[in-house]
């Protein structure tokens, strides 16, 4: 409070300069009141100071882009009122990174409680967390702070604003013949399962030959096999990307996006699916299984919180050293990059890699099984490029 303090030197040069031209009892008095109230009521601030408590309050959740209205709950416990009080708020969204600070200026009366409005807005989606980093209780004349005990943190999530992918579930060769599911698309060699009867065509075996149906409708009619498929899923987040990646907050923005898209859609599908990414706050790798939206919901928040580092250990390496080899026939990769060993990671999967990003430079890798799906798109048109999606 620079401003209190000149216009409070001013008075007291003013009153001295008083006292030094008059002689008047009036001139000391003067004087002595410009010096001793002030020092009074620096000393009354001092006491009220140590019972000042600032507590804080924000709603569970808000949308992108407009205002979330949260409560700083103050409390004085002494009977001195203070005025003002100016608390720093420290904003830090977890997912993208993004830090802002915001002072809120309020006075609270003797022994009482005060509810002080503030306002937050954020444009991406993520985990807010708001905390007290400075309290400070001034005189009335605003000349000295006092630091009061300060510390306290609440968290909000800023929603994301999802889509809805068009999915295509490919149909995977099982690995054995003992798969409970059969692909709709094309026959097999699994005798046990019917996968079509048809019209003989020369070539044909003789032993695929469906004899009663031939005798009944007095034509040769073939049977096919059914073709054994495996559906399991695997869905990567990836939470490390490179120094190169551009306008980071608005990349992982969007990739919170996909990824949340992505796993509601599986679900209103009816798809059970392993999710996982690196959680860096506690070194370890995530995961869990997802088949219902019930268990989606319980692990979004904690995807929002998930803190994005700069060329860290990628998804696909943490992976590998929690499950030492992919047992998945189809994995789903988000991320802002593509890893050099994410074919190699792939082998014997159907894999899709939707890679959101702000570089150009980034290639396709070639495939030759014919196996991987690569979908490339930035923070401005996502939605339109992922509108339909092979997995």
């Amino acid at each position: 409070m620079l401003k209190s303090r000149v216009v409070w030197g001013l008075c007291l040069a003013g009153a001295f300069l008083f006292l030094v031209f008059s002689d008047e009892s009036l001139a000391l008095m003067l004087f002595i009141l410009t010096v001793a109230v002030p020092v009074i009521a620096i000393g009354m601030n001092q006491i009220a100071a140590r019972k000042i408590f600032a507590g804080l309050e924000l709603p569970q959740m808000g949308e992108k882009g407009q205002q979330i209205v949260c409560r700083i709950k103050g409390k004085n416990g002494r009977r001195l009122p203070v005025a003002p009080i100016r608390c720093r708020l420290h904003c830090e969204n977890l997912s993208t990174g993004e830090e802002l600070q915001q002072e809120v200026l309020f006075p609270i009366g003797a022994k009482t409680k005060c509810d002080v409005p503030f306002v937050l807005a954020s444009s991406h989606c993520g985990c807010i967390r708001v905390s007290v980093e400075e309290l400070c209780a001034y005189d009335i004349f605003g000349l000295v702070p006092v630091q009061a005990p300060h510390g306290q943190m609440a968290e909000t999530t800023v929603l994301p604003v999802t889509f809805a992918p068009q999915l295509t579930v490919m149909a995977h060769l099982a690995k054995d013949i003992e798969a409970d599911e059969y692909s709709q698309e094309r026959p097999g060699f699994d005798p046990s399962e019917t996968f079509a009867i048809r019209e003989y065509h020369p070539g044909d075996s003789i032993r695929r030959i469906h004899w009663k149906l031939s005798g009944k409708f007095d034509e040769l009619l073939i049977k096919e096999a059914g073709l054994p498929v495996r559906h399991s899923f695997l869905v990567l987040f990836e939470t490390s990307q490179p120094a190169t990646a551009g306008r980071q907050a608005d990349v992982k923005d969007a990739l919170n996006e996909i990824m949340m898209s992505l796993c509601q859609a599986m679900t209103e599908e009816d798809i059970t699916y392993e999710v996982g990414w690196q959680d860096h706050d506690a070194g370890k790798f995530f995961h869990t299984r997802v088949t219902n939206l019930d268990e989606l919901a319980g692990i979004a928040d904690k995807m929002l919180r998930a803190r994005c580092i700069t060329d860290g250990a990628d998804a696909i390496s943490c992976f590998r050293e929690s499950y030492e080899e992919n047992k998945f026939e189809h994995i789903m990769y988000v991320s802002s990059f593509l890893p050099a060993h994410f074919e190699e990671f792939s082998n014997g999967a159907f894999a899709t890699g939707i890679i959101c990003t702000e570089d150009d430079s980034i290639t396709a890798l070639t495939d030759a099984s014919g196996n991987i799906s690569l979908h490339f798109c930035s923070p401005e048109n996502y939605e339109k490029e992922l509108f339909a999606l092979a997995i």
